[in-house]
């Protein structure tokens, strides 16, 4: 239930997951070593901050939730209080500046001339602003304060959660009255078939078609779909591409790499990239931080990115004739946080492929060059999400089978790892790794196909040897 416990100067930050039928949260607190917890009565808040503490002391912390008459407590969470200097990123991003603290972003307001009673989260008023105030993609007026507390240079593993757990809980924070897998009638979405293909610089299909899913008003996803020359039986690929541009020309390699091996093949783009730009719109012009004008404060717009991926699902589900396709989910980039991102969802995805695709948010300060800093677009780093449910759960509770966590050690853009880093040490107990350290490129290597074939191939052999038993 414990998320994280946040050193900050003189004060610890504290998160923790909504758990159903739970109305009031008490915090316990005390100086390591002593007897007596301090209870701090939250009712029904997700963060505070425990404050006048001592720096470079330590102190234990957790979380008592009331249901009724029953109550859940969660494991204790060591913390200790320190001065987080140098943590002000002032227009990181555009018109974002970004803070890890929030006594730097009051400075940074005050500089600015900015009252924090002009800030809205979630396009809600702002109800206080204090040690205590959630973190948030605030906006005043043209800016954006982004508050993002745990993000620090050091990778720290994220209290044990069960990986069984993680669907229920990222529904709960995406669609929290009602979600397109338990209530797939509140959420429109349509197909229609477009004329004539897109098949971009693909090669090794014998057959294509493109369909246009329509899940919002003002958005849409033109997904094509590869027939193989040689099919293996019941066979899905998804291909997701980032933010560079279309799937069938930047990934036309892979995808033709999938259909040679005799993978059904299905593209898609993420939101107003590639060929999805037809959608942008006075409103919609960023294709990240402009998605925060969506946010209702209920319905997250991150989730925005994983409908029509489910509506992919539905459609190769409800064409293989009765028989449970193997369903594989491979990006690269941005497609490679929706792949992992997406799969942690839906139990239906087998096998995950994630191709220089994500971070912990932890290292995200660490994964710079200079001074510039790059904590994440805006659906990588929505702190109502990733505060309760870090990129790593979500790593790890991707592929029902199986998943595969590609990363280049010298990538020309983002997400560079070496092979000894703690992360990667933690997620190899989860999953399989492969750290590149020749590929320069923010791509896939010849080495990192054939790591990928036999990935593959001895994942598919496991699998037909469970479905022979």
């Amino acid at each position: 239930m414990l998320t994280s416990a946040v050193a900050q100067d003189q004060h610890v930050y504290l998160t923790w997951k909504p758990v159903d039928n739970v109305k009031r949260y008490i915090i316990h607190w005390h100086r390591d070593g002593e007897n007596h917890w301090n209870a701090i009565d939250m009712e029904a808040n997700l963060q505070s901050a425990v404050t006048n503490l001592q720096n470079g002391v330590k102190y234990n912390f957790y979380i008592e939730g009331i249901a009724g008459s029953k109550s859940i407590t969660s494991p204790e969470v060591t913390q200790v209080p320190k001065p987080r200097p140098n943590c002000s990123y002032p227009n990181y991003y555009g018109q974002t500046s970004f803070f890890c603290t929030q006594t730097e972003a009051d400075a940074w307001l005050h500089s600015m001339g900015i009252s924090p009673s002009m800030l809205k989260c979630r396009n809600q008023p702002l109800q206080g602003w204090n040690l205590s105030s959630p973190d948030c993609l605030y906006q005043a007026g043209d800016r954006y304060l982004l508050l993002l507390r745990s993000v620090d240079a050091t990778f720290n593993p994220p209290p044990s959660i069960d990986s069984t757990l993680v669907p229920s809980l990222f529904k709960r924070l995406l669609w929290p009255q009602g979600n397109p897998f338990d209530n797939p009638e509140r959420f429109d979405v349509k197909i229609i078939q477009n004329p004539i293909p897109v098949v971009g610089q693909v090669t090794k299909a014998t057959m294509a078609a493109t369909y246009r899913i329509i899940y919002h008003p003002s958005l849409s996803s033109r997904i094509t779909c590869f027939k193989p020359r040689e099919p293996k039986f019941n066979r899905f690929a998804i291909y997701c591409e980032g933010h560079g541009g279309a799937s069938t020309e930047i990934g036309a390699e892979t995808i033709d790499w999938l259909l040679n091996r005799g993978w059904e093949v299905v593209s898609i783009d993420m939101p107003l990239v590639g060929v999805n730009k037809e959608d942008i719109s006075d409103d919609l012009k960023n294709i990240h931080d402009d998605f925060n004008s969506l946010d209702d404060g209920f319905q997250s717009p991150v989730g925005l990115f994983f409908l029509p991926v489910k509506a992919i699902v539905d459609l190769i589900y409800s064409q293989s004739a009765g028989n449970a396709p193997v369903v594989l989910m491979i990006g690269r980039s941005g497609g490679g946080w929706l792949t992992y991102a997406y799969s942690a969802l839906d139990p239906r995805i087998d096998i995950v492929v994630s191709v220089a695709g994500g971070l912990p948010l932890s290292m995200r300060l660490k994964d710079r060059e200079d001074d510039v800093v790059d904590v994440g677009d805006y659906e990588q780093s929505a702190p109502h999400v990733y505060n309760f449910l870090s990129h790593e759960d979500l790593m790890v509770a991707a592929g029902r089978r199986a998943s595969f966590y590609i990363f280049n050690q010298f990538d020309s853009c983002c997400f560079r790892v070496r092979p000894d880093d703690e992360f990667v040490e933690y997620l190899r107990r989860r999953a399989r790794v492969y750290v590149d350290h020749e590929n320069h490129a923010h791509s896939i290597s010849t080495q990192a196909y054939q790591e990928l074939d036999e990935f593959l191939a001895s994942t598919l052999e496991d699998m037909n040897g469970v479905m022979k038993k």
